[in-house]
């Protein structure tokens, strides 16, 4: 979940505790997203996500490592607020911005 501290939290969906917070955004998070891995063509279980975007009101778009909790990289791009974030595959990230842009991004 992104917050008005400006942090990101992940959540154990079982116990409701904090698994880790995320820090890096200097102002509040708006909008986060998954990036789910590729689907495999075998009959084992998908793998679990080990990536995800986050959008920020001081204009950027950030990647993370699930794991590790540090910031992959940060877009910058925006002259706006990035109100929303979306995935296309594991290789693209959509933006959309309060300055009335959608950007794509290459992971």
């Amino acid at each position: 979940s992104g917050s008005a501290d400006h942090n990101i939290k992940l959540w154990n969906l079982t116990t409701g505790a904090c698994i880790r917070t995320f820090e890096g955004h200097d102002m509040p998070v708006r909008s986060v997203a998954v990036i789910q891995p590729s689907p495999n063509n075998t009959h084992n279980p998908p793998a679990a996500p080990q990536k995800f975007i986050s959008g920020s009101s001081d204009d950027t778009v950030k990647l993370w490592d699930l794991q590790t909790g540090t910031c992959i990289h940060t877009y910058v791009g925006h002259s706006g607020s990035v109100y929303s974030v979306a995935t296309i595959g594991t290789d693209r990230i959509i933006s959309g911005s309060w300055d009335k842009t959608v950007k794509v991004w290459s992971v």
